[in-house]
C-alpha cells in the first residue's frame, strides 16, 4: 500500500510538470506570432504611407548656362630637356651632381679623363693647327718677297704666280685646321684645346632627372658615326606641358589656343591654367583606339612640379548662356520624337519639344514650351499607373 502511494505521487508530479512546460511553449508561440503579425501590419502601413507620398517631383522650365566639357588624364613633361654625353672617350673620374639636383647652364656636372686614343687624337689636332699656321706664315712671307721682286721686274710672271698659288693653298689648309681646332674646343668646352681632363657641363638650366654612370666607368665619346655614352638627362622644369591623348571622336571639338584647367594629383588643392599648344597631325593606334597626342602648356611656373606627375585636364568645348532648359531626366525620346511630361487633370500630358545642347545636368529646350512651364522632373510612375498619358489634340 505504501509503495502504491509513492508511485501515485510521482505520476502526479510528472503530469503537472508536463502541463506547465506545454503552457510555457504555447505562451512563447503566441508572443512570437503576435510580434510577426505586428511587424507585417506595420510594414503594410509603412508601404501604404510611401504609396501616398510617392509622387514624382516637378520642375519649371528655367533659364541657365550650359557648358559642355571634356575631361582627360595625362602627365607632365618638360618642354626642354637634354641628354648629356661626352665628346671624348675615357674614364669618368668625378661625378658632381645626383638625381634631383638643380643645375644652371654651364655648370660642371662630371669630369672625364681622356683615354690614350682620344689623347692622341687631340694632340694630332693641336699639331695640325701649329703646322698649318707655320706653313701659311712661310708661304705668306715668300709671296710678299716674290711680289716685290716681280713688281721691280726682277722675276718672271710664272715664278710670281707659283708663289701666289702656294700661299693660297697654305691659307686654305690653315683655315681648315682652325675650323677643326675651334670645333673641338667648342664641343669640349675648353678655352684652348689641351690634352687634359675634360669638364662635362650642362647645356641648360634645370633639374637632373637621371644619372646613368658611376665614377670609374669607361665611356665612349660622341662622334658623327655614333652617339656617345649617355651620362645625364636634365630637364628645364620652369616650363612644363601636360601631354594627353585625345580620342579621334573628340579631337575635332578642340583647337590650339583653347584655355584649359589643370589639376595635379600630387597637389589636388592647387589649380593651374594653360592653353592647348599643339595637336598631333597624325593619329597613333593605342590599344586599338586612334588617339591624337596633345600638349597643354601651363601658364604658371611651379618648381615643385616634376615631369611624369599625373595631371587631369578639364576644358569647355561648347557653351550657351541664358537658354531655356530642363533637367536631362525630364526629357523623353520615343520613336525619334522628343517630349516633356506635364501634370494635368487628364493625366501626364506630352509636350513635344525640340532640344539643343546638353551637359551632364541640363538640356536646352529650343522650342515647344515657355519659361516657367511645370513639367515632371523624371518618369512619373505613380501618375502613369493611375491615368494614361494624355496627348493634346493635334500634337500626335
Amino acid at each position: 500500500m505504501k509503495r502504491f502511494l509513492i508511485y501515485f505521487i510521482v505520476m502526479i508530479t510528472l503530469v503537472s510538470f508536463s502541463c506547465l512546460k506545454k503552457s510555457q511553449n504555447v505562451a512563447k508561440f503566441q508572443k512570437n506570432f503576435d510580434k510577426k503579425i505586428s511587424h507585417n501590419f506595420n510594414s503594410n502601413k509603412n508601404h501604404r504611407q510611401r504609396e501616398n507620398f510617392d509622387k514624382t517631383p516637378t520642375v519649371r522650365v528655367f533659364r541657365t548656362n550650359i557648358r559642355q566639357t571634356m575631361e582627360e588624364v595625362g602627365e607632365l613633361a618638360a618642354i626642354t630637356s637634354a641628354d648629356i654625353t661626352s665628346r671624348i672617350s675615357g674614364r669618368v673620374i668625378r661625378i658632381l651632381v645626383r638625381e634631383g639636383d638643380r643645375v644652371v647652364k654651364g655648370q660642371t656636372v662630371a669630369v672625364v679623363e681622356p683615354d690614350t686614343a682620344q689623347a692622341r687624337a687631340l694632340n694630332n689636332i693641336i699639331d695640325q693647327l701649329a703646322n698649318a699656321k707655320m706653313a701659311y706664315e712661310t708661304a705668306l712671307n715668300d709671296y710678299n718677297a716674290q711680289k716685290e721682286l716681280y713688281e721691280k721686274g726682277f722675276i718672271p710672271a710664272d715664278q710670281f704666280r707659283n708663289a701666289e698659288e702656294i700661299k693660297l693653298k697654305a691659307e686654305r689648309a690653315y683655315e681648315s685646321a682652325k675650323l677643326e681646332y675651334n670645333s673641338q674646343k667648342r664641343d669640349l668646352g675648353m678655352k684652348e684645346l689641351q690634352v687634359k681632363n675634360l669638364n662635362i657641363v650642362s647645356p641648360i638650366s634645370g633639374i637632373v632627372l637621371s644619372r646613368y654612370v658611376e665614377e670609374g666607368e669607361i665611356i665612349a665619346g660622341e662622334s658623327s658615326l655614333r652617339s656617345g655614352t649617355k651620362l645625364f638627362t636634365i630637364a628645364d622644369t620652369s616650363r612644363l606641358v601636360v601631354k594627353v591623348d585625345i580620342n579621334e571622336v573628340d579631337v575635332y571639338k578642340i583647337e590650339e589656343g583653347l584655355p584649359v584647367s589643370v589639376m595635379i594629383s600630387a597637389n589636388p588643392t592647387m589649380r593651374y591654367t594653360g592653353k592647348i599648344y599643339k595637336i598631333a597631325p597624325v593619329a597613333v593606334n593605342k590599344n586599338g583606339i586612334r588617339m591624337f597626342e596633345t600638349e597643354i602648356r601651363l601658364d604658371q611656373s611651379d618648381l615643385r612640379l616634376r615631369p611624369g606627375m599625373t595631371a587631369s585636364i578639364r576644358l569647355d568645348i561648347n557653351a550657351k548662356n541664358n537658354v531655356l532648359a530642363v533637367p536631362v531626366t525630364a526629357l523623353f525620346i520615343e520613336d525619334g520624337k522628343e517630349y516633356l511630361l506635364a501634370p494635368s487633370q487628364e493625366g501626364p500630358k506630352k509636350l513635344f519639344v525640340k532640344r539643343g545642347m546638353a551637359d551632364d545636368y541640363n538640356v536646352e529646350i529650343i522650342s515647344g514650351v515657355e519659361e516657367n512651364t511645370e513639367v515632371y522632373a523624371d518618369i512619373p510612375y505613380k501618375e502613369l499607373s493611375e491615368k494614361p498619358v494624355f496627348i493634346p489634340e493635334g500634337k500626335k
